[in-house]
């Protein structure tokens, strides 16, 4: 079976890992050699020499850096139909920041929450002592 052809920035990958993901490469590092990759097994690919950097679109929204390898001998991942155009590259890597930002957001509002919580516990339970009042036997 003659090897792939090489994939160009826009190609659509779908990988069906985590429920299943769509995203569009948007930046290929290194050469191609697609004719190298091979597969072990059924377990595991080899060969290939570029990386993809692939935005994930909806839900799961973010950025990867993909192996060729894998993107192209890996049963998790597929070749979809058609090529995004560059502004729907932009609108993905936007989609992308603005999900990693709200994300970031929601942990620093979450961290916030049990600081204060934990900095309320010693008056809710003024009996408890904390490691540092306890008497270290000696």
């Amino acid at each position: 079976m003659p090897p792939p052809p090489p994939l160009v920035v826009g190609q659509r990958v779908h990988c069906i890992l985590y429920g299943g993901m769509d995203g569009i490469i948007y930046e290929i590092i290194g050469e191609q050699k697609p004719e190298t990759i091979s597969k072990l097994g059924g377990i595991g690919v080899m060969g290939g020499n570029a990386d993809f950097r692939i935005v994930f679109t909806g839900e799961r929204a973010h950025l990867s850096t993909v192996p060729e390898s894998i993107v192209l001998g890996s049963c998790q991942w597929s070749i979809e139909e058609g090529i995004a155009t560059a502004d729907e590259i932009k609108t993905a890597l936007a989609a992308a920041e603005a999900k990693k930002q709200a994300d970031e957001a929601k942990l620093v509002g979450v961290g916030k929450d049990r600081a204060e919580k934990r900095a309320a516990l010693p008056k809710l339970y003024p009996w408890l002592e904390t490691i540092a009042q306890q008497k270290v036997p000696g």
